[in-house]
């Protein structure tokens, strides 16, 4: 079965807001067990707020180095962008995404919903980021291929998410 067709073809924001609509349905319809009580579950707004936070600076980064914000206009990508959040993490819109997710998940508190940040991750590894990744080795070659080697795909820890509210700072 031939699913290339699906690379870089759903812009993933969409399919955040398709899986974070399948979470509910999840939650409501299939929940399995309670895993997380009110007011733990509460804890979702700290992973949401930081998931749209890296979202925002990343898109502001982009803008700011004049390349393009669209994940279905890979054609367009002007510069690699390695500074501020990309410094950390090669996807960091993805990230943010994903972290969001996790975020539901807290919130809605049953077991059903954590399939679904994991489906995220394999889906925008898959369709996504690998054909960004072909793309960016194309446009840029050795330069990218050193850029990866140093920043992760995915990765990010408590400190880096420091440093990066100290970039947005301006500190």
């Amino acid at each position: 079965m031939n699913i290339k067709f699906l690379e870089t073809k759903i812009p993933p924001p969409i399919i955040f807001i398709i899986l974070s609509v399948i979470m509910y349905i999840l939650n409501i319809y299939f929940p399995i067990k309670k895993i997380l009580l009110f007011p733990w579950n509460l804890l979702g707004f700290i992973f949401i707020v930081n998931g749209i936070f890296i979202i925002f600076i990343s898109i502001i980064q982009l803008k700011k180095d004049k390349t393009t914000i669209s994940p279905t206009e890979l054609h367009l990508t002007s510069k690699l962008v390695t500074t501020g959040v990309f410094q950390y993490t090669r996807n960091p819109i993805y990230l943010g995404f994903l972290v969001s997710l996790f975020g539901l998940a807290f919130i809605l508190g049953n077991l059903s919903p954590w399939i679904i940040p994991f489906i995220f991750y394999i889906y925008i590894t898959i369709f996504q980021i690998i054909p960004e990744e072909k793309l960016l080795y194309s446009k840029f070659g050795a330069l990218y291929t050193e850029y990866k080697k140093k920043v992760p795909r995915w990765d990010i820890t408590i400190f880096q998410i420091i440093k990066i509210y100290k970039i947005k700072k301006g500190k």
